[in-house]
């Protein structure tokens, strides 16, 4: 398994989004998001507690890759597609989410997870 670095999991969980809006959600300034990703400066506690709120990543995946307790991780794929689920319109969220409930029922019925 490779290793990733605090700037490649931060643009995994900035998904879609250009990293003028994703600064602008973070309210930090473009420039920073460009060195967090290249890895130039390290996000601030603040930062990362902001992250946390709006994005639902774990700090300690951020800067370590990994979750200090396996309750508290979210992996890069989930980070990804909850970054695209937030950037949808309420409708789409409602299409969204009834998707997913028909596939785990379905899931379900045939004893999968």
């Amino acid at each position: 398994m490779t290793e990733t670095s605090i700037g490649q999991r931060l643009r995994e969980v900035r998904g879609t989004l250009t990293q003028a809006e994703f600064a602008e959600r973070m309210g930090v300034a473009k420039i920073t998001i460009t060195r967090y990703e290249g890895d130039a400066s390290v996000p601030d506690g603040n930062f990362l507690l902001k992250l946390e709120n709006l994005f639902q990543v774990d700090p300690a995946w951020m800067l370590l890759g990994r979750a200090l307790s396996n309750d508290s991780h979210i992996n890069s794929e989930e980070a990804a597609l909850l970054t695209d689920y937030k950037s949808i319109s309420p409708s789409n969220k409602e299409i969204v989410r009834a998707m997913i409930s028909v596939i785990a029922n379905l899931e379900k019925e045939k004893g999968g997870r």
